[in-house]
């Protein structure tokens, strides 16, 4: 149930960074989201465990790019 929960809440902010692909905290959400389903006891699924630690790396460089003196932005 719970990674249903995480799978969506996934779609949902994909889909809110196509609508506002600079929008930070869209941006930080959706990374977030990448991290919870990459944790989840059920990501065995080998294009989550190559492609989401990089898509959350990319997600956080931009954000420091745009925000580089924001401390909480270099998590």
């Amino acid at each position: 149930m719970q990674i249903r929960l995480y799978h969506r809440a996934l779609e949902i902010d994909e889909g809110l960074v196509l609508i506002a692909p600079e929008n930070a905290t869209y941006l930080d959400n959706l990374a977030w989201s990448y991290q919870r389903n990459l944790t989840s006891n059920d990501a065995i699924d080998a294009e989550i465990r190559v492609t989401y630690p990089e898509k959350i790396r990319t997600i956080a460089e931009r954000l420091v790019a745009a925000e580089p003196d924001n401390a909480i932005r270099r998590w």
